[in-house]
């Protein structure tokens, strides 16, 4: 009697060109009719339930309508509400994510049983709740019991290749351990050559106080910064696009109505096209930032005091105190001037600024190449706590702008082979996390931003040779808000406020 074998045997001298399958190891099972039932019926039924309840729904109205208008007209009416909702976008589009969302949940459970993710009792991970991005979809699942996050993320290559998508990412609830958040990236949002639109930028008014949309990280989640309580330093290799992405922020601060703006721009020409919206326009002038400073610090006191005459702490939406926004391009002309005298006291001035405006509802936004010890003070720099790094041509100079250590925390770093003038960047929130992604793009023709709205329109006007300001007439600055030229309180001597 030949031994028993759990293995087939292995032909004589045929080597390695025949590879013999591993042992089958589990039991076989014999189907049952109910099995068959199961798998040939039920599974594909649940898992096409969408589309077929829809194929029902089309029956039975074909049905009733034939029963009562006639077939003809039951045909003319079907193939007209099928047009209507192709037309419609409010029709179209929830349809067509409600049946990509299906399609997805096919493909997942089709993918989590090659990759050999089915429990004992044949269940695979369930997919609770599906999100379209532009990169791919955000999947939150539920394990079955038996399983872990673990031995998901060790198979996330398997479903990558069986969904034929870029990468696959698991991450483990952090409240729930039987809950995996997936991510199916289908293409990379950082190096799509099409620019991301900004948002905002068709949008008629909108408020400080609400998140900005500045971005898109490197899973298709859009990136706001919300500036009110805040001060952000952004910083970047000359070209990296800082003046492109700090204009942002501005564009939506000018469309705050209620917000006053004061701009510190030591080259002239890359704020020079918000004259006609800003409170002032600070030239390259030490003395004269000097000045400014000191009024905006004295205004800083007098919101203090207003606020303790209230008994509030700080500044709030709709207590009748506007936002200030101080947005200082090329930090380190006024902070490491020739004139070390002036320079320091700039650097005293904007430390007290920054320090105490957080209350009184004064932000302030500062860029610089490289803000090292050298450049920037210390007392200052560590102040800001929204980090915002663009393209650097070191490691070292994304480490100096985000922190020692942060540019590691997040999932990508920027490199000098990614597209210039601000796309991608790297940005720490206080000290939450670090996130890598790209930044909206936003193009204008000099001297009128953007092509269309007129109320942003801003044309050079007159320079005062003292101190470098521009200055704009009344009848150029933004319908409903304070003019520019006027109610500034200290102004030029010729009788003309400086902007």
């Amino acid at each position: 009697m030949r031994p028993h074998r759990n293995y087939p045997r292995q032909p004589v001298g045929w080597g390695t060109f025949i590879e013999a399958p591993p042992p089958v190891i589990a039991p076989y099972v014999e189907a049952r009719p109910a099995d068959w039932l199961l798998l040939a019926i039920l599974r594909p039924a649940w898992a096409y339930r969408l589309e077929m309840s829809l194929i029902v729904l089309l029956a039975v109205a074909y049905v009733w309508l034939g029963d009562q208008l006639g077939r003809d007209s039951a045909d003319r009416l079907i193939v007209a509400a099928t047009i209507v909702v192709a037309l419609l976008g409010w029709t179209r589009e929830p349809l067509a994510r409600s049946l990509a969302r299906s399609h997805v949940r096919r493909r997942w459970a089709l993918a989590c049983r090659h990759a050999e993710l089915a429990s004992r009792n044949d269940r695979v991970p369930w997919v609770m709740r599906c999100a379209l991005t532009r990169a791919g979809e955000q999947l939150r699942v539920r394990l079955p019991a038996g399983a872990q996050v673990p031995d998901m993320e060790q198979a996330a290559e398997k479903l990558a290749a069986f969904l034929a998508v870029r990468e696959v990412r698991v991450s483990r609830d952090p409240v729930n351990a039987r809950y995996a958040r997936v991510v199916v990236l289908r293409r990379d949002p950082l190096a799509d050559p099409q620019p991301i639109p900004w948002p905002l930028v068709k949008a008629g008014q909108c408020s400080l106080w609400a998140p900005i949309p500045v971005g898109e990280d490197e899973d298709g989640n859009q990136v706001t910064v919300t500036l009110p309580e805040r001060n952000l330093l952004a910083g970047g290799e000359p070209g990296a696009g800082k003046s492109t992405v700090v204009q942002v922020l501005i564009a939506a601060a000018t469309l705050d109505p209620s917000v006053v703006v004061t701009l510190f721009d030591p080259k002239l020409v890359e704020l020079a096209v918000w004259q006609g919206c800003a409170h002032r326009l600070v030239g390259p002038n030490v003395e004269e930032a000097i000045d400014v400073l000191k009024a905006l610090i004295s205004e800083l006191d007098d919101r203090y005091l207003t606020l303790l005459a209230n008994r509030a702490r700080k500044v709030t939406p709709g207590d009748g105190l506007p936002l200030h926004l101080v947005v200082v391009e090329e930090l380190a002309f006024y902070t490491n001037g020739p004139d070390r005298k002036a320079s320091a006291a700039f650097s005293m001035l904007l430390r007290d600024f920054v320090a105490r405006g957080r209350a009184a509802g004064m932000v302030t936004v500062a860029t610089t190449q490289k803000p090292s010890a050298d450049v920037v003070p210390t007392y200052l720099r560590d102040l800001f706590g929204f980090r915002w790094a663009l393209r650097c041509s070191t490691p070292e100079a994304s480490d100096t702008i985000l922190g020692r250590g942060w540019p590691a925390r997040a999932t990508r770093r920027p490199t000098s082979t990614r597209p210039p003038e601000g796309w991608d960047y790297c940005f720490r929130r206080a000290a939450s996390r670090c996130v890598c992604a790209r930044a909206t793009w936003m193009t204008w023709t000099w001297p009128s931003w953007p092509a269309g709205p007129s109320t942003f329109a801003a044309r050079p006007g007159r320079r005062c040779r003292r101190c470098g300001c521009w200055t704009a007439p009344d009848e150029r600055t933004r319908p409903g808000r304070r003019a520019a030229a006027g109610g500034g309180g200290r102004g030029h001597r010729s009788g003309r406020s400086r902007l």
